[in-house]
Order: structure tokens, then C-alpha cells, then sequence
């Protein structure tokens, strides 16, 4: 219950094996990157190995792509607390204390949360109940 008290942010999103974006997306956490100038194949077989996939000049698009979409739905949510969460076969809906609804679908079929419709494997701002109805 940490949200809307203090920033909190995942780990980084290019650096996971799983994309992480809906996690960040549902949770409400800010977007984390671990990036490098160089590229990362001056690190091979040292004690920085781990940093594959790190390049910035690789990883740009994606990053501010990533923030822009984030900071649209969670932009003016950061300091408002969770009060709900609810998740029924790969949908999740967050809900805010100003009533504000974060419904994220990682299934592979689309869902209708509250009259909306949320694509597979995308997700939906709105103004609801929070609540998953079929």
C-alpha cells in the first residue's frame, strides 16, 4: 500500500525476460531502464557481462515510447492511493481512490470491464466501479 506515498519503481524493463510494461502498467510503479553509451559488447566476458541489451541508442524508441504511454494513464495518479484491486482470468483492474479505473488484459482474448472494451494483452484507462464482470 506504498502507492501514492512514495515513487516506486520496477526493475528494469530491458533487462527481464518477460516484458514487464502491463506489470508497471497494473501496479502504477514508474518505468525503469538500465542503459549504456557504449554498446554492450565491450562488456562480453567480464565482471559487466550482465549488461546485454543495454545499449541507449538501441533501447531509445522503446524507452520514450514506453514513458509517454505510461505518464498518458498514470501521469496524474502517482499520488493517489490504491483502493482496489480485482482480477478474474489474465484481466486485472486497479482501482483509485478519484474513482479512476487501470484495467490491464493479459489474456489472449479481448474483455469488456464495466461496459469497456480492453483488448488482449493491452489495457484501459476509465472511470469505474472496479469491477470485473463477464
Amino acid at each position: 500500500a506504498l502507492h501514492g506515498l512514495i515513487p516506486m519503481a520496477g526493475l528494469p524493463q530491458n533487462c527481464l525476460n518477460t516484458d514487464s510494461f502491463l506489470t508497471a502498467m497494473e501496479a502504477g510503479y514508474m518505468l525503469n531502464y538500465r542503459v549504456t553509451w557504449d554498446s554492450p559488447e565491450i562488456y562480453r566476458n567480464s565482471r559487466l557481462d550482465f549488461l546485454y541489451n543495454t545499449a541507449f541508442q538501441d533501447q531509445r524508441e522503446r524507452i520514450v515510447k514506453s514513458y509517454r504511454e505510461l505518464s498518458e494513464v498514470h501521469g496524474n495518479l502517482q499520488t493517489t492511493y490504491i483502493t482496489g484491486y480485482s482480477y478474474d482470468n489474465g484481466v486485472s483492474v486497479t482501482t483509485y481512490e478519484n474513482g479512476v479505473c487501470v484495467a490491464v488484459n493479459r489474456s489472449d482474448q479481448d474483455a469488456v470491464i464495466e461496459g469497456n472494451l480492453v483488448k488482449a494483452g493491452s489495457y484501459l484507462k476509465y472511470a469505474g466501479k472496479g469491477e470485473i464482470t463477464k
